[in-house]
């Protein structure tokens, strides 16, 4: 119920397209993604540092090809992100975990406030959305949203620097839960609204279909992930070798 009202109402090819093709994604990601977690976040910061790379003449008005930035920023973004692989984990995990928070909170705290997204036209850049997306809210939860999303933040980043394999398992089962869920939403109600009567009507109901699938898709990858074999210790090698 509280999901709903984000998404658009108006079907058309495009926003079909993109939901089917995001609902797909995460289906992948919930039940292979840790199986292949270091290629895709290697390939991922890859795209992402070329991406920062070629726009970065353009937002500080230098006069240089992008094309040279791009392609530093994907090396030197690919390189940390396979050397720190399991920090890229973390903050990922922390940020899906932190956008549940502030869903959370938005429910506890909006003071039956309805949800409006802010204006976008030609003026409208990243940093001007933001600011009105903050504006928008209700004072109630810009007090307690920056506390409980900086502790989910902070949750996730332990928990995948202190369990890594356990930490990769739940970010890619948490992560793909998430978008295979609003993806899944958005479909029904452009497609076949009447669908959405078929999903459980209490909030209780919700939340343990929802745990459940992240719990089902976690103890599915942990038996997929590979499993890093420890070098044996050089005392213990000695003494086999010995034998």
């Amino acid at each position: 119920q509280q999901l709903l009202p984000l998404l658009p109402d108006e079907a058309g090819t495009g926003a079909m397209m993109i939901a089917i093709t995001g609902a797909l994604i995460g289906l992948g990601m919930w039940l292979i993604g840790a199986r292949f977690s270091r290629p895709i976040v290697t390939l991922s910061a890859v795209a992402i540092g070329g991406l920062v790379g070629l726009l970065l003449p353009q937002w500080f008005g230098w006069s240089i090809n992008g094309m040279g930035p791009a392609v530093g920023g994907a090396i030197v973004l690919g390189v940390w992100a396979f050397a720190c692989h399991r920090f890229c984990i973390g903050i990922w995990l922390g940020a899906v975990m932190a956008c549940w928070v502030g869903l959370g909170t938005w429910i506890l705290l909006r003071d039956g406030q309805s949800w409006s997204w802010p204006v976008v036209d030609g003026s409208t850049t990243i940093a001007t959305f933001c600011t009105d997306l903050w504006r928008a809210l209700p004072p109630s939860v810009i007090k307690v949203l920056p506390y409980s999303a900086g502790a989910a933040m902070l949750s996730g980043i332990c928990i995948a620097m202190m369990w890594p394999r356990a930490g990769v398992a739940i970010t890619w089962s948490l992560a793909g839960v998430s978008l295979l869920v609003s993806m899944g939403l958005a479909a029904m109600k452009l497609k076949e609204p009447n669908w959405l009567g078929v999903m459980p009507a209490q909030t209780w109901a919700q939340a343990v279909t929802v745990i459940g699938l992240v719990a089902f898709g976690a103890v599915l990858q942990w038996k997929l992930a590979p499993v890093s074999k420890a070098p044996i210790a050089p005392a213990k090698a000695k003494a086999e070798g010995g034998e």
